[in-house]
């Protein structure tokens, strides 16, 4: 389904908006109702989200909307990459089950995420 219109900001080329990404299998199906609610959350909270803290925009706005798109999280993933410490908001899986699978590779709170872990996520 094609959206009515879009704002291009050079992201991506017109003609991959136009053309290009209808064509992918992602693409089909109906995302009217799911575009509904995220515009009515949106509304719902234009007005209050400047003056929310970091918590309150995660509760209020961010998990509903991760929570609409299907996305199971967990927050503040602890891992080590290229000699860093990481903590990001949110560790996105595709499933519940996706995540527990991750989950049950770590063995304590305190040990950072490993390998097994990461490659579950579908998105930090």
């Amino acid at each position: 389904m094609g959206l009515p219109y879009s704002t291009n900001r050079g992201l991506f080329s017109d003609h991959y908006l136009a053309i290009r990404l209808p064509e992918q299998l992602e693409w089909e199906g109906d995302y009217r109702s799911l575009h509904a609610r995220l515009s009515a959350l949106l509304s719902e909270k234009t007005d209050a989200l400047p003056t929310l803290s970091e918590a309150q925009t995660e509760t209020q706005f961010i998990r509903p909307v991760l929570d609409a798109l299907g996305w199971s999280y967990e927050t503040q993933v602890n891992f080590r990459a290229l000699g860093r410490d990481y903590r990001p908001d949110y560790a996105l899986f595709l499933s519940d089950q996706q995540r527990r699978t991750a989950r049950s590779t770590v063995s304590s709170r305190e040990e950072p995420c490993g390998p097994p872990y990461l490659e579950k996520v579908s998105a930090l």
